[in-house]
C-alpha cells in the first residue's frame, strides 16, 4: 500500500464568520487564495438556505448531484481539507446537514459544493510548510490527492483581514462572483477541479501518443483583425450571443476556450469558429465579445 504523509512543523489557524446570504464555498476558497494556504485543515457551523451536495458514482465514474434545494438546513458536521490543482486552491469539504422539512428533519450528506449562509462560522488549520497537489485519476473518474510536498518554512505569512470593528466577528470578503486570485483568474470549485484536471491529463495523453506540443494561448482578435489587442485568458469575461455573459476558465493552444455559463456549467468551446473581439474592462478585468462566424 502506497501512503502519503508528511510532518508539519507550521500552523496557524483562521477564524471567521460568514454572513447572510453569502455562499460559504465561495468564501472559503477566496480566503484560502488570498491568504497563500496551499495545505489545511477546515470545519464549520452554522445554518443555511440553499445547499447542493454530490457524491461520486463508481458505476459511471463521474460524481454526480445527489441534494439540491432550499430551505432551512443545520450544518450538523463539515470537515475537509485544502489543496491546490496547478495553481489554483481546491477545496475537498464533506458534509452532513440536518435539513427539515414537512416529514420532519432528516439528514442528508455528500461532498459540499454549494451553500448559502444564513449564519457559519469557520476555522481553518493552515499547515504552513506544507502543499497538498491534486491530480484526476484517469482510471477511477476520481480527484485524488497526488502528492504532499514539504516547502520551505515562510518567515512571514500574510494576516487574514481585521474585521472592521472590535465587536465584529471575522468575516470573509464580500463576493458576488467565484473566488479569484491576486491576477484575477478564478478559484476552482471541486467540479471546475475535475474539468481542469480532465483537460490537462488529456494534454498529456496527447503528448504521449506523439501529438505536436502545445501553441502559445490564443490572442483575441478583434472583428476587423486588430491583433494589437489583449490575449484572452482565464479570468476574462466573455459575452456569447446565445451562452450569455460567461467567464473564461482556461484558454487551450489556440483551439479551445473553457468558460463557465451563468447558471455554472462548464463548457469547451473551439475558438476557430468565434470572433473575438475586445470590448473594455470591468471591475478589473477584461470583457470580450464574441461572435459566431459565418
Amino acid at each position: 500500500m502506497n501512503v502519503i504523509f508528511r510532518v508539519s512543523a507550521s500552523q496557524q489557524k483562521l477564524v471567521g464568520r460568514v454572513d447572510d446570504g453569502e455562499e460559504l464555498v465561495t468564501e472559503l476558497t477566496r480566503i484560502c487564495r488570498s491568504n497563500g494556504v496551499a495545505a489545511a485543515e477546515l470545519r464549520a457551523v452554522g445554518q443555511f438556505s440553499e445547499i447542493e451536495l454530490a457524491a461520486f458514482d463508481p458505476r459511471r465514474g463521474e460524481y454526480v448531484k445527489v441534494v439540491e434545494g432550499e430551505g432551512y438546513f443545520e450544518l450538523v458536521s463539515l470537515n475537509g481539507n485544502v489543496s491546490t490543482l496547478g495553481d489554483e486552491v481546491v477545496l475537498r469539504l464533506d458534509a452532513v446537514f440536518n435539513a427539515l422539512g414537512p416529514a420532519g428533519p432528516q439528514l442528508v450528506a455528500g461532498q459540499l459544493r454549494r451553500a448559502k449562509a444564513l449564519s457559519a462560522e469557520f476555522v481553518v488549520d493552515v499547515f504552513g510548510d506544507l502543499r497538498m497537489k491534486r491530480r484526476l485519476d484517469t482510471a477511477s473518474g476520481r480527484l485524488e490527492l497526488e502528492t504532499i510536498e514539504q516547502i520551505e518554512r515562510p518567515s512571514e505569512r500574510k494576516e487574514p483581514a481585521a474585521a472592521s470593528s472590535a465587536s465584529a466577528a471575522p468575516s470573509a470578503p464580500a463576493a458576488s462572483e467565484p473566488a479569484a486570485s491576486a491576477g484575477g483568474t478564478p478559484g476552482l470549485s471541486w467540479a471546475d477541479a475535475i474539468a481542469e484536471a480532465d483537460s490537462t491529463e488529456t494534454r498529456r495523453e496527447q503528448a504521449r501518443k506523439g501529438r505536436p506540443a502545445p501553441k502559445k494561448p490564443a490572442r483575441a482578435a478583434s472583428f476587423d483583425d486588430d491583433l494589437d489587442g489583449p490575449m484572452l485568458k482565464a479570468g476574462d469575461i466573455l459575452d456569447h450571443p446565445k451562452l450569455g455573459r460567461c467567464r473564461v476558465m482556461k484558454v487551450e493552444d489556440e483551439d479551445y476556450c473553457h468558460i463557465r455559463l451563468p447558471r455554472g456549467k462548464i463548457r469547451k468551446m473551439m475558438m476557430e469558429v468565434l470572433d473575438i473581439r475586445f470590448v473594455g474592462e470591468e471591475d478589473g478585468r477584461n470583457v470580450f465579445e464574441a461572435r459566431v462566424r459565418r
